[in-house]
């Protein structure tokens, strides 16, 4: 007869010799003779929480809520989503449904800066190195310039959080664009303002150096160039 001690003894403690023989394959197919049929405060299961585990099917206490459920759902229909815009967005397809898919998620991918466009790496890759500078002259007569963060002058670090700035200076010198060009004009004015020194006026200026293919296959940047994109005078209101 089994002692009081033996069966209030914890079954990791026993003896090996007492435990029931086990395989894995046992487990997976709910084998559990010798099991024993309670649950104990150390996480070890009944035989029949272990057969329900291994054959697949959970108990009621285990099911998933209808919150983890509509999150299930909530994820799933948003990468469905994502990966139907990302396709329609950035395939380099000539197809009449592309622009229609393209009009579509346009909202979403300005809302989240994820917009790209494929034909800066082909068919023809761009052939300019561009940036914007501002000439801030300040009431007093003083002036600086101001420029957007360029890439080439920032650390790869700087770079992860930085590259926003890039797309929006190239978007900005896209002549479709121009009506974004007294925006940014103003915040570069209240960027550089402070009450005892204000801006009186900005100057966007847009720099651009042609990379010109030589014979042996390398390429060279031509000297900088620059254009006027607007010269915009700053009144009080636009440093509120």
């Amino acid at each position: 007869m089994t002692s009081s001690t033996d069966e209030t003894k914890d079954p990791i403690e026993r003896d090996p010799s007492e435990q029931p023989d086990l395989s894995l394959d046992d487990v997976r197919e709910g084998r559990l003779t010798g099991t024993k049929s309670d649950v104990h405060g150390d996480g070890l299961c009944d035989e029949e929480s272990a057969t329900s585990v291994a054959s697949g099917h959970y108990s009621a206490k285990t099911k998933a809520t209808p919150l983890h459920r509509a999150k299930y759902v909530a994820i799933n229909i948003f990468l469905a989503f994502h990966i139907v815009a990302l396709v329609c967005w950035c395939v380099p397809v000539d197809s009449p449904l592309i622009p229609l898919g393209r009009d579509l998620v346009r909202p979403y991918f300005l809302w989240s800066g994820l917009f790209q466009s494929w034909d800066m790496f082909a068919p023809i890759p761009k052939s300019a190195n561009t940036y914007i500078e501002a000439v801030v002259v300040y009431k007093d007569g003083s002036q600086k310039t101001w420029t957007l963060p360029r890439m080439e002058q920032l650390s790869l670090t700087e770079k992860l959080f930085k590259e926003r700035y890039r797309k929006f200076a190239d978007n900005l010198q896209r002549e479709e664009n121009d009506d974004l060009l007294p925006d940014a004009a103003r915040y570069i004015a209240r960027l550089n303002s402070s009450p005892g020194r204000p801006v009186k006026m900005v100057t966007l200026i847009q720099k651009w150096s042609f990379i010109v293919p030589r014979a042996d296959g390398s390429y060279i940047p031509e000297p900088w160039q620059e254009h006027v994109l607007l010269g915009y005078g700053v009144r009080p209101e636009d440093l509120q």
